[in-house]
């Protein structure tokens, strides 16, 4: 079994995450992580670039505030 999301390697803490692709939404992708009692989520649409390091550069950001 293999799995795509980058992030359940990339980041630790990383739950879950779905990566996606509309027309109308373009790259998409949905994931949260946790740390302590803190979850958080991510979503992300009309995406360019790398998806998992902006992801990252957001739960970042949350779990610092």
């Amino acid at each position: 079994m293999t799995n795509q999301n980058e992030l359940l390697t990339r980041y630790p803490g990383d739950i879950a995450g779905k990566t996606g692709y509309t027309d109308l939404a373009r790259k998409t992708y949905v994931g949260a992580a946790q740390r302590g009692n803190r979850r958080l989520i991510v979503v992300q649409m009309y995406g360019t670039g790398d998806l998992y390091g902006q992801a990252i550069e957001l739960f970042d950001y949350g779990f610092s505030h």
